[in-house]
């Protein structure tokens, strides 16, 4: 039952020897500060970066999240090249937690907008409404930061609710909605 995790694609992440090292996704759900993912530049604001979250068999009802932004450790994004994004200008500005059964048809469930007080690795927790049901769960850029390229660079990611089977039968573990849905699963699939 171990946490699915996709991405629109990754850059890496330049460390203290010196070196871009390749960041990938499920890097978001462990608890080390050491590890981000730096997201892929977008060319155009129709393709902005986003990442995604899903478990096998099972749909999460959100009541909320917490996310940490990247950066905590090391100071930049970088490309392939070893070219560094200036100072980890791949910050979260305007972003939205979306929902999606198919994976393709997505759903507002959470939006927030041009907020310039995200900076490296500030972690913020929003509460909302119990959502509906939803197999996908997807972390989406809208607008980056000004004067910064599209990306974004997360440190982690914290999915708070309840977890249903496919039938709609709310899941044994899911009893306590203040820890983590992917806690919960990362817990159960190291046992």
């Amino acid at each position: 039952n171990a946490v699915n995790v996709e991405t629109s694609g990754a850059i890496g992440q330049k460390r203290l020897d010196g070196y871009c090292q390749q960041t990938y996704g499920n890097e978001t759900i462990t608890h080390d500060e050491k590890s981000d993912w730096c997201s892929n530049i977008a060319k155009d604001k129709l393709n902005m970066p986003w990442i995604t979250y899903s478990l096998k068999d099972k749909k999460m009802k959100l009541k909320g999240f917490s996310i940490r932004n990247g950066c905590c450790y090391f100071d930049c994004c970088c490309v392939e090249d070893g070219t560094q994004i200036y100072n980890c200008c791949c910050d979260l500005y305007s972003f939205s937690l979306i929902g999606s059964n198919d994976n393709k048809t997505w759903t507002t469930i959470h939006k927030v907008e041009k907020d310039k007080t995200i900076y490296r690795c500030k972690s913020l927790t929003y509460d909302f409404a119990e959502a509906d049901a939803y197999k996908f769960i997807r972390l989406a850029q809208d607008e980056e930061y000004p004067g910064c390229p599209l990306c974004m660079a997360i440190n982690q990611i914290e999915l708070y609710g309840s977890t249903v089977d496919d039938s709609g039968i709310i899941s044994e573990e899911s009893e306590d909605d203040s820890v983590s849905i992917i806690g919960k699963i990362n817990r159960y699939s190291d046992e």
